[in-house]
């Protein structure tokens, strides 16, 4: 059984390097990547580093009057699925934007199995979110 080791941005680097993820810094220790759905930020957070998060935000903005619909959509989805939360949110400019998140906390330590596992499955049911959006709105 492989051991469990404590978080680290450092940790994650490798981990997404593993998987074969093009990403690169962000702001501070934080990660960034691109993806056909749109970006996702890989967050270290927590007193002790223990707090993985995983913020993606889809590709395209939504009209002032789709963040309605979308709400409903983003609620339907948390409904029916575990994870990642979905909802709409506005940038500091007004603009509209869904996103999808996905945090686990590793107070405990994490093995690399663990760490890729989550990260696979997040990007994998980031991209199922952002394809039932881009269904719901074919025109973006």
């Amino acid at each position: 059984m492989a051991a469990e080791e404590r978080l680290s941005s450092a940790r994650l680097w490798s981990a997404l390097e593993r998987l074969g993820h093009s990403v690169e810094p962000s702001d501070g220790n934080d990660i960034v990547g691109w993806w056909d759905f749109g970006s996702v930020l890989f967050l270290v957070r927590g007193d002790q580093g223990e707090i993985l998060s995983l913020l993606a935000t889809w590709r395209a903005d939504l009209a002032e009057t789709d963040y309605i619909f979308a709400q409903e959509l983003c609620n339907a989805w948390n409904a029916d699925h575990w994870w990642p939360k979905a909802y709409v949110a506005r940038r500091t400019d007004g603009a509209v934007m869904a996103r999808a998140e996905h945090t686990v906390d590793y107070e405990h330590g994490v093995t690399d199995d663990q760490l890729d596992l989550h990260i696979a499955g997040s990007l994998a049911n980031f991209a199922a979110f952002f394809d039932e959006l881009a269904e719901a709105f074919p025109d973006l």
